[in-house]
């Protein structure tokens, strides 16, 4: 019987332990790459008048997949480093800015979009793996020279 109540103890304790670390751990800082605080028209107007395609992430703060995604990927000094020289960063929450979402057709997040004149030229769903979201943006947003 001690057995028994000893595993149920320990079962009680990891399950709370993963409850802990899976949702109620406090939701991932924004990128810094995301710090200029721009916002989705500003960004699509710059865009016009520089060159540079627009990279949008729809996230929200509940989303467990948009946290890692945020500690993962969106954080690596690579990623960052292509998408300042390359790119107009916009970070949209989706539930502080509900219509830039439904602009761009969010259906599930977290999203990540890359916008040329206005237009998405491609999209990507879910938590994307450095090495992946590196690809696609080499891809995607080519160095300029100049």
């Amino acid at each position: 019987m001690k057995t028994g109540v000893s595993l149920l103890i320990v079962c009680v304790l990891a399950l709370g332990g993963l409850v802990f670390f899976k949702y109620l751990r406090p939701p991932a800082p924004t990128p810094g790459v995301f710090g200029q605080g721009t916002t989705l028209t500003s960004a699509i107007e710059r865009s016009s008048a520089e060159g540079k395609p627009v990279f949008a992430v729809a996230t929200a703060d509940w989303c467990g997949y948009c946290q890692s995604y945020k500690r993962g990927a969106l954080a690596d000094e690579r990623v960052a480093a292509i998408i300042e020289a390359r790119t107009i960063p916009v970070y949209i929450n989706v539930d502080d800015d509900p219509a830039d979402a439904e602009k761009l057709g969010v259906s599930g997040i977290p999203a990540t979009f890359l916008i040329r004149d206005g237009e998405i030229v491609d999209r990507l769903s879910g938590d994307i793996k450095t090495d992946d979201l590196i690809e696609w943006l080499e891809e995607k947003a080519p160095a300029t020279e100049g």
